[in-house]
């Protein structure tokens, strides 16, 4: 009786093993491959955006270097909220918290043509309704980043 416990038991451990090294780990292994293929298929979007220079009025910093010392933690991502599928244009988004007025959380989405790169300044969202200054926000982290290199 002991022995097929033992054995029921051991068959009942191996299975659950066959099932757990062979079903979920190909799920998560599928899940991060295709995490992966979207950041990269985003990523040229977003490159777009970021190594593009701004104005001499910022100072001629990249968007990506305003935005990062703007907003603390950004991250950039594809914002999907409201561009049908099937278009040529994506939206792309860098959120973060705002570093000037730091109980703000920040987002500015741009609008990008998926064919051509060119982007466009589409939306602001802050504490998560529509609203802000982005050339304000712009201003101060240039302005800020100017004292930053004559501090060194």
């Amino acid at each position: 009786m002991k022995k097929k416990i033992l054995s029921l038991g051991i068959i009942a451990t191996l299975v659950i093993m066959l099932v757990l090294l062979t079903g979920c780990g190909d799920t998560e292994n599928n899940k991060a491959n295709e995490d992966n293929k979207i950041n990269q298929e985003y990523q040229e979007y977003i490159d777009a955006i970021r190594n593009a220079e701004a104005s001499d009025y910022f100072s001629k910093y990249t968007l990506g270097e305003l935005f990062d010392n703007a907003l603390t933690d950004s991250v950039w991502d594809q914002y999907t909220r409201e561009i049908p599928g099937g278009t040529n244009k994506i939206l792309i988004s860098v959120k973060g918290n705002d570093k000037f007025n730091e109980s703000e959380i920040t987002e500015v989405i741009y609008e990008v043509n998926t064919e051509t790169l060119e982007y466009k300044y589409y939306s602001m969202y802050v504490d998560n309704e529509k609203g802000g200054n982005l050339m304000s926000l712009m201003k101060k982290s240039s302005d800020d980043l100017d004292e930053q290199k004559n501090n060194q």
